[in-house]
Order: structure tokens, then C-alpha cells, then sequence
């Protein structure tokens, strides 16, 4: 295995890094001579059935379709009672590889069995590379309701190799890019410049979105530095995520989260600028950016009263309010709680009826 890049992170639980490298397989063979169980998400297992065909042979792995009804409870007891099955042990490693869903189930398991065993994510995802591979959070759903229960439990290592993009369908390569545009949003004016003049010309360019994911998790470490916890600063990280676990939801995940994100920083620039915190200029240039990202589907066949319904079980609220971030512009997101009144509620209406 090449290491041609490596990002290190600090956490109060343990400090964990990230290596970029240019054959994953090479690291999963070392892996594989320690007491290691793997999770597998299906559709990497089946892409690369032939490159994983050592973990395979040992029969110490757990081939999982990575749907949101897999991330539940119920679902995690599964996995550990094959866990225990299989006579893994504290002192034994899990090793994760595929996207988002199976980043969640791996940590969250890692973080309770035995109170806590070693584990080690191989993101195969533009979204779990870019965004979700550091900053700690393992996130289940309960019922209907989006990451309602989860922890905070670092991997060991990350593994990162762009390869795996080269099998992505495009909705997913773009749902990694809501991402990458919010850090770089959130960053401030130069980010927002970069990501602006080269978001075209990534989307075709290995190399290019190789350093846009190394800036994303750049971007990211200086936040979660301030705030691993999500106490404070750390919660601009959500910008777009009130609205956009909304839209996810009400379509039953057919619009992917970054996407669905994407959707939802448009939704928080408008309203910022129709309260007055946006000017704009600045909201018209920031919509150039996000237009390119947005899926093509009619939101308005949701429904305004379910969407509404939906902004009100955020698990971000806080009394009867909602709690979302808005912005006065790159580099400026700040959280604020809202009673859905009829104003609020006329601003999202008219945000539907002029973009729908």
C-alpha cells in the first residue's frame, strides 16, 4: 500500500488519522492477519468480490444491504448477536467498509459491545469520504425518526482510496458534493470562491476531487477541534440538515442525503434573505453554486403540511420551536429557533411555489 496523504485528528476519546491511499486491498490483507471481523457493505462486497476474496475465505465478515431500515436497533442487536456468535472479543477489531450506513452500524456497535472494542472505516462513499469518516458521531434511527440515538466513538484508522468513486452512479457522487460545497460555504469567501470556479470541472477530474476531499476534511477538523461534541460552534455543521432530513424522509430516502442537504441550504439562504439576514447579491451567488447540485424532483408533490410536520420532529428542536442555521453569507452560519408561524411558514411556501 502507497500512503500518498495523511490527515490527523485529534479527539478526546482517541486520537485517529486518516490515510489516502492508492490500493486499499493492500491494507485489508495486513488487516486480515489480525483478529479482525469486517462489515461489508453488499454492493462493495459484490464490485469487489474478487479484491475482498481474502477477507471472504475467512469467514469472519457480515455482508450488509446498506438501506436506512438496517440502521435501527433492532438491526444492532442482529449484528452483535453475530458478533458474539462468531467468539469476537474485546480485545478483536471490527473493520467497516462501504458508505455512511455502514460507517453508523459499525461505530455504534463498536462503541457499546464490550463498552467499547477497537474498529476501522474504509469509506467507499464521495459522502463518507469527504464528510462523515472523522468527526466521531455514530447516528440510529428509531421507527420513522432520523438519527435519533447514537454516540460519539471515532475509528482506530480511516482508510481512504478515491477508487471506489469510479463505481459510483452520479446521484451518488452528488450527493457527496452537497457536502463538500456546505464546508466550503461555511469556511468563508475563498472556499466559497474555490468551490464555485471548480465544482464543473470536479465532477470529471479524479486528481481534483482527491483535494476537495482532503480540504472538506480540513475544513471539518478545524470545526470539530473547537467543538467535538457538538455543545456549540460545531452545530453550523448542520446547515441545510433541518430541512434537508425532512425532504429525506418525506420521499422515503429516494433523494440522497447530500442532495437532500443541498435542497436545504437553498431553503436556509432564502429564508435568510427574506428575514432580512442575507442580502441579495450574496443569496444569488451563493444559488449558482447550489443549483448545480439539486436533484431533479418536484417537491411540491411532498406536500407543505407533511414537510412542516416533518421540520417539527427535528431532533434539533427545542420546545415548540424549530432550530435550523441560517446565514448572513460564506463563513457567516448561526443557529436559530423559530415557532413555524405564518410568516415563517409563507417564506417556505413561496420558496416552494418560485423553485417547484
Amino acid at each position: 500500500m502507497s500512503i500518498y496523504k495523511t490527515l490527523d485528528i485529534k479527539s478526546q476519546i482517541h486520537d485517529y488519522h486518516v490515510l489516502f491511499v492508492d490500493d486499499f486491498s493492500e491494507e485489508l490483507k495486513k488487516v486480515s492477519e489480525k483478529q479482525a471481523f469486517f462489515i461489508i457493505d453488499k454492493t462493495v462486497a459484490d464490485f469487489y468480490k474478487d479484491r475482498l476474496g481474502v477477507i471472504f475465505q475467512q469467514n469472519k465478515c457480515l455482508i450488509i444491504e446498506a438501506t436506512e431500515s438496517h440502521k435501527t436497533l433492532d438491526y444492532v442487536k442482529v449484528v452483535i448477536r453475530e458478533l458474539i456468535d462468531s467468539n469476537f472479543r474485546k480485545n478483536n477489531q471490527l473493520f467497516a467498509i462501504g458508505g455512511g450506513i455502514i460507517q453508523d452500524i459499525t461505530g455504534f456497535v463498536a462503541s457499546i459491545l464490550y463498552r467499547g472494542v477497537k474498529w476501522e472505516f474504509c469509506p467507499t462513499t464521495l459522502l463518507a469520504q469527504c464528510d462523515s469518516c472523522i468527526g466521531s458521531k455514530t447516528s440510529i434511527n428509531v421507527d420513522e425518526y432520523k438519527n435519533q440515538v447514537g454516540t460519539f466513538y471515532p475509528p482506530n484508522q480511516i482508510i481512504l482510496d478515491i477508487r471506489f468513486l469510479n463505481t459510483l452512479p452520479e446521484n451518488d457522487i452528488k450527493s457527496g458534493f452537497g457536502e463538500i460545497i456546505k464546508v466550503h460555504f461555511l469556511d468563508g469567501k475563498e472556499s466559497f470562491k474555490y468551490i464555485a470556479e471548480y465544482y464543473d470541472r470536479s465532477l470529471q477530474d479524479t486528481q481534483l476531487i482527491s483535494e476537495l476531499i482532503f480540504k472538506s476534511l480540513q475544513i471539518k477538523k478545524r470545526i470539530i477541534a473547537n467543538d467535538e461534541f457538538d455543545l456549540g460552534y460545531r452545530n453550523i455543521m448542520n446547515y441545510g440538515h433541518t430541512f434537508g432530513h425532512a425532504i429525506e424522509s418525506l420521499t422515503n430516502y429516494s433523494i440522497r442525503h447530500g442532495q437532500a442537504v443541498t435542497i436545504g441550504m437553498d431553503i436556509s439562504n432564502y429564508l435568510s434573505y427574506k428575514l432580512g439576514l442575507l442580502d441579495e447579491n450574496t443569496y444569488r451567488e451563493m444559488k449558482k453554486v447550489v443549483i448545480k447540485n439539486l436533484p431533479k424532483y418536484n417537491l411540491r408533490e411532498l406536500g407543505l403540511d407533511l414537510f412542516f410536520e416533518a421540520l417539527s420532529r427535528d431532533k434539533k428542536n427545542v420546545d415548540n420551536r424549530v432550530t435550523m442555521i441560517l446565514t448572513s453569507g460564506p463563513g457567516k452560519m448561526f443557529k436559530k429557533s423559530f415557532v413555524l408561524d405564518n410568516t415563517v411558514k409563507g417564506y417556505i411556501k413561496t420558496y416552494f411555489e418560485e423553485n417547484y
